[in-house]
C-alpha cells in the first residue's frame, strides 16, 4: 500500500528577525539597527541624510569598541547611567505626551522594560565611548603631520 500526503500551509512565513552580525559576544539583530533607527528620530536628529546603512555602521563600529572595552577592562558608572536614562524617559514621555504613548511607540509591555532596555543601550554607548577615549588620549599630532 501506497499512500501520499500533500500538506498545504496557507500561511505565509514571516521572518521575525535575523542576525545582521557578530562582534565578539555581542550579537546585532536586524531589529536593533530599526532600533537605533527609531532612538535617533525620537531622539529629534535630522533623518535626512541619515541612511539604515550608515546606522549599521555606526552601530558595528560602537560594538567594536564595547567588546574592546570589555577586554581592557573599561568600567562605566551604572549609577550615572541610570540617572540619565530617568532623565531620558522622563523627557521623551512629556515630549510625545505620555508614559502610555511612550511605551505604546516604543512597543513595550512595561516601563520597567523601556528603562532596562534604554539602560542597556546607554550603558554600551557609555563603554564605547570611553574606549575611544582611551584610544586617542596618547595621540599626538604634530605640525609636520597636520601639513
Amino acid at each position: 500500500m501506497f499512500f501520499s500526503f500533500m500538506i498545504v500551509f496557507s500561511q505565509e512565513r514571516e521572518k521575525i528577525d535575523g542576525v545582521a552580525a557578530v562582534i565578539g559576544d555581542f550579537v546585532v539583530l536586524d531589529s536593533d539597527v530599526d532600533k537605533q533607527f527609531t532612538q535617533l528620530k525620537v531622539s529629534g536628529v535630522s533623518m535626512e541624510n541619515i541612511s539604515k546603512c550608515q546606522v549599521f555602521g555606526k552601530l558595528l563600529e560602537d560594538k567594536l569598541y564595547q567588546h574592546h572595552a570589555i577586554q581592557d577592562s573599561i568600567e562605566v558608572n551604572n549609577a550615572e547611567i541610570q540617572s540619565y536614562v530617568d532623565q531620558q524617559v522622563n523627557a521623551f514621555a512629556e515630549q510625545i505626551g505620555s508614559m502610555e504613548k511612550l511605551l505604546e511607540y516604543y512597543k513595550k509591555d512595561s516601563e520597567q522594560d523601556l528603562r532596562s532596555e534604554m539602560f542597556e543601550l546607554n550603558k554600551n554607548a557609555e563603554l564605547a565611548k570611553k574606549m575611544q577615549q582611551a584610544i586617542i588620549e596618547d595621540i599626538e599630532v604634530t605640525p609636520e603631520e597636520v601639513r
